[in-house]
């Protein structure tokens, strides 16, 4: 029987890494894009969201994180994922919000990830994903907390869970950043 469920948390792994990976190329291409037309690039405000880290608030009003940044290992079988951000357990109807000003840069849907909404700061970008319903437009400015969507819920798992991610584009590259280390410290 434990062989049969490592098989299928294996499936489900594999789907997830799957998701995962065609949100990173989506994602790595639009910041490649827009690297490449440095007229974009808003240094002044890349400079003011690199002095608000740990300062930013969450994108979610009430949440709390139960997938880690990084690579992580199921805790019985012998098995690693790849996160490139957190994932934010919310409530049903959970509207997500920016964290910190920007402008849309695109607006990305599949299947896998619903509805994913990239954020340019500058240097800096967010990425807010699973989302079920998007407020904004490409190229609409926003302001920190401004709402951008509602977060989808699964009713089949009845799980509402928001995705953010933060990434760095400079000199032709891309890498991603702990989100934690960004969004302002709750105490419960």
């Amino acid at each position: 029987n434990l062989k049969k469920r490592e098989s299928s948390l294996k499936r489900q792994l594999n789907k997830k890494k799957e998701k995962d990976r065609k949100l990173k190329k989506a994602i790595k291409a639009v910041i490649e894009k827009e690297l490449l037309a440095k007229r974009n690039i808003n240094f002044k405000l890349s400079a003011d969201f690199k002095k608000n880290k740990g300062k930013l608030p969450w994108p979610v009003e009430k949440g709390i994180i139960i997938g880690k940044y990084g690579k992580q290992q199921h805790p019985v079988y012998n098995i690693f994922t790849n996160n490139n951000g957190i994932d934010i357990k919310t409530t049903k109807g959970s509207k997500m919000r920016s964290i910190f000003n920007g402008k849309v840069s695109n607006i990305i849907f599949s299947p896998s990830f619903q509805n994913a909404v990239l954020i340019n700061h500058g240097e800096y970008f967010t990425v807010y994903s699973n989302l079920a319903e998007v407020f904004v437009k490409k190229g609409q400015e926003v302001k920190t907390k401004d709402y951008i969507g509602v977060v989808f819920t699964d009713e089949e798992k009845g799980k509402t869970e928001a995705h953010l991610e933060i990434w760095l584009g400079s000199n032709n590259t891309t890498s991603t950043m702990n989100p934690e280390h960004w969004l302002f410290k709750q105490s419960f």
